[in-house]
């Protein structure tokens, strides 16, 4: 994907180069600028066709590009302000502390017909957080944003706020060309265009609505949940069950908003309140003590206060009947909540991650990552957060259904298998999805009514369904 999307990059930049007026002007030397330069991998296409247009006469070219070090823009912003034809980068422009002073500044070093071109993912991908999310360096802003990627159409209105005259942004059929996309930015305003020039997605109607609550305060940190609500409120013919969703990731990242808005979209539907719940990471917490607390005390939480919490909406819950969904690690939280009901997709800690996740609780100045990984965590431990031990000793009866695939990369498929059959040979009830081929995340982008849902998370609905006994 990364590759094809910079050759639409450099394909749209050398297509603006063949524009008439470009041609008219031949013997204006023509200035460009590129902007995190990295590795140098757009640097190089884009240097071969405009060396190309250079060796042919038609366009004489001087490039400069630009990465964090010593030469960074600062040492040369004087000098090229104003007299820049085309600004270019690719993923970095994200990695600012204030996304619209970065571009404000950009569009001052354009010239008056000058224009920038970024390329940008602009939705939530889950592995970015699993490798970036790690670093300082991702979670950089300080402008406001919840998040270092902004959807297109968030890229417009910064745009619009940093000064330019107009923008535009790519978009296609297929879900990499909406991952990626060519942002465009234009220091001239284009008189009678649309929404004043700044391209917008084509209205939809809302899956949902959002409100934010605190949930659980521990040592002044805030542990927040996500309520979502029907787009439009409509009498409901009996009180909404209530289902908890849990994110995955290893314990160590991401949050309640990677949750899958499709599968929020179809509980609602199918009547029944979705709330995402936040937990505390690993290391900074102990698993015990932090995130398998977090998700109990959210079920406690739902019980006794979401009823009131949603009354003012016109929206009625049956707090004794509580579900519990969970993604990756989310699944193995979702089977500590001890709910009534769980739609789970299981992970199984390994390795030196399960020290980070026993023996965390760092406190500032004392132990270090280091340490709590050299440190084997006690058999009691692991036995305490191991489902297949807590179902073996008969501390688990809860009405499960696990979806996993036997191509994932990170969950051992077997334990889920013998989850299952110990689950069977008890007399819970349970179901169980083989998803052939599947890898780790393959729910991530399924949308309702398609053959892919149908196979690979359907029928764990319908259980839950079944159980809720909803018509």
């Amino acid at each position: 994907m990364p590759s094809t999307l910079t050759s639409q990059l450099v394909d749209f930049i050398i297509g603006c180069l063949g524009s008439p007026t470009r041609q008219a002007a031949q013997s204006v030397t023509l200035r460009f600028l590129e902007v995190g330069a990295g590795t140098g991998g757009t640097t190089a296409e884009l240097a071969e066709s405009l060396d190309k247009l250079h060796k042919s006469g038609r366009t004489k070219v001087e490039y400069v590009f630009t990465d964090i070090s010593s030469t960074m823009l600062l040492g040369e912003f004087d000098v090229i302000h104003g007299t820049i034809d085309v600004i270019h980068g690719t993923n970095c422009v994200h990695a600012t502390k204030n996304i619209v002073v970065t571009t404000r500044h950009i569009r001052q070093m354009l010239n008056d017909d000058g224009f920038m071109a970024l390329l940008e993912i602009t939705r939530v991908v889950d592995w970015l957080d699993l490798v970036f999310g790690l670093l300082d360096g991702w979670w950089l802003s300080d402008d406001g944003r919840s998040y270092p990627l902004q959807s297109a159409e968030s890229w417009m209105e910064i745009l619009r706020e940093a000064g330019f005259g107009a923008a535009m942004f790519s978009r296609g059929s297929s879900e990499e060309a909406n991952t990626q996309q060519l942002l465009v930015g234009c220091n001239y305003t284009y008189p009678g265009l649309p929404d004043g020039g700044f391209m917008r997605k084509p209205a939809a109607s809302p899956l949902f609505k959002k409100e934010t609550v605190v949930y659980k305060e521990v040592k002044g940190v805030q542990i927040q949940a996500d309520i979502f609500f029907p787009a439009t409120t409509a009498p409901a013919r009996r009180p909404m069950p209530i289902a908890l969703m849990v994110h995955g990731v290893g314990y160590m990242t991401l949050s309640r908003q990677t949750v899958r808005p499709h599968q929020t979209a179809h509980l609602l539907a199918n009547g029944i309140l979705p709330v995402s719940l936040d937990y505390r990471l690993c290391p900074e917490a102990n698993i015990v003590d932090g995130a398998m607390a977090d998700v109990r005390d959210a079920v406690v939480r739902a019980r006794r206060s979401l009823p009131s919490l949603v009354s003012s909406k016109s929206i009625m819950v049956d707090p004794e009947q509580i579900v519990v969904i969970g993604w990756s690690t989310g699944g193995h939280l979702a089977i500590d909540a001890r709910s009534e009901l769980l739609l789970s997709i299981l992970i199984d800690p390994r390795g030196f991650a399960l020290s980070l996740m026993l023996n965390g609780g760092l406190q500032k100045g004392s132990r270090v990552v280091e340490d709590l990984v050299k440190e084997k965590p006690s058999t009691e431990g692991q036995a305490s957060v191991c489902p297949t031990a807590r179902l073996r000793a008969g501390q688990y009866k809860t009405p499960t259904f696990i979806i996993p695939g036997d191509a994932d990369e990170l969950a051992m498929f077997k334990d889920a298998v013998q989850f299952h059959g110990e689950m069977v040979s008890r007399g819970i009830k349970s179901g169980f999805l083989h998803v052939k081929n599947g890898v780790h995340i393959h729910d991530l982008r399924l949308k309702t009514e398609t053959k892919a849902w149908e196979e690979q998370v359907a029928p764990g609905y319908r259980f839950l369904f079944e159980v809720l006994d909803l018509d």
